[in-house]
């Protein structure tokens, strides 16, 4: 009788640790989960767009922030190191944890209150502000579209991994707002 309750308590254990991996495999950030982490292969094409638009900005801000020392100028510097994050300008897969996701959150937040900021202490004109809003509010719905993220205990890994991309394209798009918003202040100063 031992014989036969110890062959069953070892395929009893077999298939536990089976359908653990198989969770820990299907549902990455799910309590049973053992890594809590999924590998995202950003498209290489995205990736270059990014990157020639990033340094496209960079040049624009580098030549503009020379000639002119203020508050706006001052701050897009903090905010630019946020979108130089190397797992946007690698086009080689990574490993997305929630640590990783919570760091990308609190740079998002930091870069919030720099908006913030400079819509409440500098006067901009009507294009300008108006580009501003749509720059914070971008800035607001990558926030939650990140604790979404983070929160996804149940989501399988092909959905983290289409929710990251959208994160991705997200962040993209916020960095075109932020140079639209950036050129219409050049313009006017």
């Amino acid at each position: 009788m031992k014989k036969t309750t110890k062959k069953i308590l070892i395929r009893l254990l077999i298939v536990c640790t089976i359908i653990i991996a198989a969770i820990s495999w299907f549902f990455p950030f799910s309590q049973l989960s053992i890594y809590k982490s999924f590998s995202y292969n950003p498209d290489p094409v995205v990736v270059e767009q990014y990157k020639d638009d990033l340094n496209r900005f960079k040049n624009t801000y580098n030549k503009n922030s020379r000639n002119q020392k203020d508050l706006t100028n001052e701050r897009i510097q903090y905010i630019i190191e946020m979108y130089e994050d190397d797992s946007f300008l690698s086009d080689e897969g990574s490993k997305i944890t929630k640590h990783s996701l919570a760091s990308l959150l609190l740079e998002l937040k930091e870069t919030r209150k720099i908006l913030i900021e400079l819509a409440f202490e500098e006067s901009y004109e009507k294009n300008t502000e108006d580009y501003l809003r749509l720059l914070l509010e971008n800035t607001i719905v990558l926030e939650e579209n990140i604790k979404d993220i983070i929160n996804s205990n149940g989501n399988s890994r092909f959905t983290l991994e289409r929710q990251y991309s959208n994160l991705n394209m997200g962040l993209n798009r916020n960095l075109k707002f932020l140079e639209s918003f950036y050129n219409e202040y050049a313009k006017n100063t």
